[in-house]
């Protein structure tokens, strides 16, 4: 018999992944951890276990979704995405689960005006056919970008480069999409199909980002916009496949032409608070920029 309440957090090692484990444990709730890598949790609450969990690999993911009530789904950024999500939504059902959260893009939800948005919308669609209760979270860029992405850029040189112009975007912090899954994972009386828009509080352009991070860290930040077919040339050298370049290009056009620049309330409606600002986000982590 499967102990009650036990969540699977697939992609437990990302970037929303390890804040929503640290959420459920936090508030009592059994969690299995799982990457295609597990490593040691860390945790001190008693109530996460890790296992290897490989979205290619049916045997792994059945194995994971042995003993339990709810699945947090978030797929790796890679071409098969849409596939690899539709597998582990038809293993879900067959094991009676009775909830997915999945992890998606702002955009999604027939108006994709992205190939990223387009695939989170296949996923979504075979939700909506499974019969399962589910939620999607539409979560815009996280904040957490700026550490993966400039944060290097930022100490070295004082400056960060990308190709968004002057396009606003609504940033949101990881941390409270992590806590978005978290409160729909643990309702007593869930929503049956529901999609979530989740943004920050504002829309900002990098010119903004650069302010922001100027005043937190006490010295001067610079954004230095870059041409398309340099900024491509970058991602390329990097050893960015061909495919995962076009989707980022195509996100920073998006950006740039202002379509990611919607604030919604639904960070509020879900957590009962505003979501995290950028200047908390930049003063929480000052230590990555310095």
């Amino acid at each position: 018999m499967s102990e009650p309440g036990r969540v699977l957090v697939t992609g437990a090692t990302g970037t929303v992944g390890s804040h929503l484990v640290r959420c459920l444990a936090e508030l009592g709730v059994p969690v299995r951890a799982a990457s295609r890598n597990p490593s040691t949790s860390g945790d001190t609450t008693g109530h996460v276990e890790t296992a290897r969990m490989d979205l290619r690999e049916p045997m792994s993911t059945a194995a994971a979704l042995e003993g339990v009530e709810r699945l947090f789904l978030a797929t790796p950024l890679e071409q098969d995405m849409a596939e690899l999500a539709a597998r582990v939504v038809d293993q879900a059902r067959h094991a009676g689960l009775r909830q997915v959260v999945r992890l998606s893009a702002f955009g999604a939800g027939g108006r994709a005006s992205t190939r990223l948005a387009a695939v989170h919308e296949q996923t979504e669609a075979r939700l909506r056919e499974s019969g399962l209760v589910w939620a999607s979270l539409r979560a815009n860029a996280f904040m957490q970008n700026f550490l993966t992405q400039f944060a290097d850029s930022i100490r070295r040189a004082d400056r960060f480069s990308a190709c968004q112009a002057d396009g606003r975007v609504s940033f949101i912090d990881a941390r409270d999409v992590a806590a978005a899954a978290a409160c729909l994972l643990t309702a007593q009386s869930p929503p049956a199909q529901a999609c979530f828009e989740l943004t920050g509080s504002q829309a900002l352009s990098n010119d903004d980002v650069a302010r922001v991070l100027s005043r937190v860290l006490g010295r001067r930040i610079r954004y230095v916009d870059m041409q398309p077919g340099e900024t491509r040339a970058a991602l390329r050298a990097q050893g960015m496949s061909a495919w995962l370049t076009d989707i980022v290009m195509e996100l920073y056009a998006l950006s740039a032409a202002g379509g990611a620049s919607a604030v919604t309330s639904d960070v509020a409606k879900l957590l009962g608070r505003p979501p995290i600002a950028f200047e908390t986000f930049v003063a929480d982590h000052a230590d990555a920029f310095r």
